[in-house]
């Protein structure tokens, strides 16, 4: 048997990150969810997401700003630290 190079421990801790981000995002207004998930899984442009959601391109990344340093506080709440 070769080793994954992944203990136990990691692989607690990532499924507990991936639960706990997901359990953000159903938080989330529709839209800010579409602009994250579309932006950081997608990896879409955020010309291309100003374009579909017919808003500027300073308000995308307006609003992904603040999503991420919410996401950042939600996961201080529920105690992992970046």
């Amino acid at each position: 048997c070769i080793p994954s190079g992944q203990n136990v421990e990691t692989q607690w801790d990532e499924r507990q990150l991936v639960t706990l981000i997901n359990g953000w995002l159903q938080k989330l207004d529709e839209k800010t969810q579409a602009l994250f998930v579309r932006r950081y899984f997608f990896l879409q442009p955020i010309d291309e997401l100003a374009t579909a959601f017919s808003i500027s391109q300073s308000n995308v990344s307006t609003q992904l700003y603040r999503a991420r340093k919410n996401l950042k506080e939600y996961l201080s709440k529920e105690g992992y630290e970046l």
